[in-house]
């Protein structure tokens, strides 16, 4: 499998720093920012749309490094029969699942 090259660790979102964006974290650190553009069209509420949009956003850029895991474990079980492919395709599900915020 190819090495994911960029920040190594445990991603994570952080929405306590600003109703207007979500922060992604990797180990208490801050390495990128989902700014929800769209807020402020007379008031911000939790049940906002752009909201919910942009903590979707949010949530798959912090689940990329897992999807991508996913998807490299798939490939290679296509490559080797031998292997439990029950245990990846829990595991791509899960994965999926966590994307969508499910």
């Amino acid at each position: 499998m190819k090495e994911f090259k960029g920040t190594q660790g445990k991603w994570g979102l952080d929405t306590t720093y600003s109703i207007f964006e979500t922060r992604i974290m990797c180990d208490k650190k801050r390495i990128a920012d989902v700014k929800h553009l769209n807020l402020g069209k007379g008031g911000v509420f939790k049940n906002d749309p752009e909201l919910k949009e942009g903590m979707a956003n949010a949530q798959l850029i912090a689940t990329a490094p897992e999807l991508l895991e996913s998807l490299q474990e798939m490939v290679f079980l296509f490559n080797n029969e031998n292997i439990d492919q029950q245990n990846a395709k829990v595991k791509a599900v899960l994965t999926i699942n966590k994307a969508l915020g499910l």
